[in-house]
């Protein structure tokens, strides 16, 4: 069979998985606890439907952070993406691991992998969902400041926000100022719907592990702590894999 004809085979499969998975993705956005509770997270054929679940997601998430990124080197974006996501998500359920574990976790560690393949899914799409529909309301309302945003993310500059939008809070029209101040205010909403989203979604780790509520508010905390630290070392590593070093 030729490449092309190999590809096509690919695409048609993925596209035949795609109804159940948009039903999955909702019914886990809709509710965390009662979708993994529906799922037998030990065995082994539940952590090859996330492995599956988590695939599709980082191919479809790139088809649509193109829109954001272009299309320059689109094959080694894609191949970084998959080995940026899984990365992330080993280091992630390795804290979550870690942290039960000092509270009194004494199950094996398979479920936590197979619920983090599907809660990474879900917390990147209602990131990417979020940070597109931030971008095409300055795109539309505020464009002066769309251009800033938008530069910013594609080149990580996250942390010279602060000191465009001051500049820009003095030289853009008054109108454009309002609106970026009640974009950023709705936006901020997501945000906090997103961590109300994580924070009900950490119940399920709790039935899983079968110990107390106030272990599991111990648990959140040592994640926390472990994470930030995990967090740096996925930084370093992602820095490594784009180039991004200064």
């Amino acid at each position: 069979m030729s490449d092309a004809g190999e590809l096509k085979g690919l695409l048609e499969k993925i596209a035949g998985l795609l109804p159940r998975y948009f039903l999955e993705l909702g019914n886990l956005v809709s509710g965390p606890k009662e979708f993994v509770k529906s799922k037998d997270v030990y065995s082994d054929q539940a952590f090859e439907s996330a492995l599956v679940f988590a695939a599709i997601t980082v191919l479809l998430l790139f088809i649509t952070m193109l829109t954001i990124y272009g299309i320059n080197n689109l094959i080694v974006f894609l191949i970084l993406g998959y080995a940026a996501s899984f990365i992330s998500i080993g280091l992630i359920s390795m804290s979550i691991m870690l942290a039960w574990r000092a509270v009194g976790w004494k199950r094996a560690a398979k479920p936590i992998f197979v619920v983090m393949l599907y809660y990474y899914a879900a917390i990147n799409w209602m990131t990417i969902i979020l940070t597109l529909t931030y971008l095409g309301f300055l795109k539309s309302y505020a464009p002066t400041y769309h251009s800033s945003v938008l530069k910013s993310i594609r080149e990580n500059e996250f942390n010279q926000l602060g000191n465009k939008f001051s500049v820009l809070l003095e030289t853009a029209p008054p109108w454009e100022s309002n609106t970026f101040s009640l974009g950023s205010v709705v936006a901020s909403l997501g945000i906090v719907f997103i961590l109300i989203w994580i924070f009900i979604g950490w119940g399920a780790f709790r039935n899983l592990s079968g110990l107390q509520k106030w272990k599991s508010g111990v648990a959140f905390i040592l994640f926390l702590l472990i994470f930030y630290l995990a967090g740096q070392v996925n930084s370093f590593i992602l820095a490594a894999m784009y180039n991004k070093i200064e």
